[in-house]
């Protein structure tokens, strides 16, 4: 057995201090917000702030709006001839930089904020801020099925539940107010600390050991919808749990998966007939209580196309 890497002994105490260390001493309050918003988007979703998809908008007439990022598809599978349905993505960040967000209802207050500018209610922007919403707005009234609004808030320390349960409403909002694909995310030092470290995550299911390092089981839908927001709630990003995935999820205009979204519709007492199994490979597991298993860094190799519409659909039915 080798020994761990040095940098892996570094608590998350250390690594917060590190971090925040790289940010600018001598910048103004105001800059130093800025360069903390650009510095943590940009390692999230692993871009330079020299992209020209990337905006800083952040200051007087901001809109609410600090940085916006449009992740356009991957146009690899076009380029090849082979159909695709993935879409483009806008983030929208709101960034706190120390302890903005602690206040009662300020997750609340700034998220309508921005739905506001959105719909186009904010009427004194900054240049630069008209000219995002000039392209938001030509986004939405073009959108696929498959594209997608992302209103992150990105913060020093991890939000609380509360404020989880009010990002929660916001989103319900924005889906009824900016597009159907609208979601919410909340980011901060400590998601980047949980993407290079261990994510442990609880798997309910009925599992027997078929021999060492392989378990065959059987796992309810709601209880895999469990696995998969306790994932998501943990590291911020559900897509990280299919970057060993070889095919990534190719929408829900896909016919197979519009027959996997009809199965959890109608027929949910009959999915398991109608799919032929999950494969998620983990870096350790061990049981925990009854029928839970405690699974590190799990990666779902097979079976993409059925969790994510799994999420998709649950998602909608569950946590609406």
């Amino acid at each position: 057995m080798q020994s761990a890497d040095p940098k892996d002994k570094l608590t998350y105490k250390q690594f917060r201090e590190e971090w925040l260390k790289q940010i600018d001493a001598e910048l103004s309050p105001l800059d130093k917000g800025i360069q903390f918003a650009a510095r943590l988007v940009s390692q999230w979703l692993d871009v330079t702030t020299d992209d020209d998809d990337f905006v800083i908008c952040d200051g007087s007439g901001d809109g609410g709006i600090d940085i916006a990022y449009l992740q356009r598809a991957d146009s690899s599978s076009e380029e090849k001839g082979t159909e695709t349905t993935e879409g483009d993505t806008w983030y929208i960040v709101q960034s706190k930089y120390g302890t903005s967000f602690t206040g009662r209802g300020t997750i609340s207050q700034e998220g309508h904020k921005i739905l506001r500018t959105l719909e186009g209610s904010h009427k004194n922007l900054s240049s630069v801020s008209r000219q995002l919403l000039e392209k938001l707005n030509q986004f939405r009234q073009q959108a696929s099925d498959a594209d997608r609004i992302v209103l992150v808030f990105a913060t020093v320390n991890p939000i609380t539940q509360q404020d989880r349960q009010e990002i929660e409403k916001i989103k319900i909002l924005g889906r009824k107010s900016i597009i159907p694909k609208f979601d919410v995310e909340d980011i901060s030092v400590r998601t980047i600390w949980d993407e290079q470290h261990k994510v442990s995550v609880p798997l309910h299911g009925q599992f027997l050991e078929q021999y060492s390092g392989l378990l065959v089981g059987t796992v309810p839908l709601d209880q895999l919808f469990e696995f998969l927001d306790s994932y998501r709630k943990k590291t911020g990003n559900l897509d990280q749990i299919y970057e060993r995935n070889v095919r990534k999820f190719l929408g829900n205009r896909n016919r197979i998966n519009k027959g996997i979204a009809k199965t959890l519709n109608e027929n949910p007492e009959k999915f398991g007939l109608y799919n032929n199994g999950i494969t998620i490979v983990v870096s350790r597991y061990e049981k925990a209580s009854g029928d839970v298993y405690k699974v590190d860094d799990p990666y779902i190799v097979n079976g993409c196309q059925t969790t994510k519409t799994i999420w998709e659909v649950l998602d909608g039915k569950l946590n609406a």
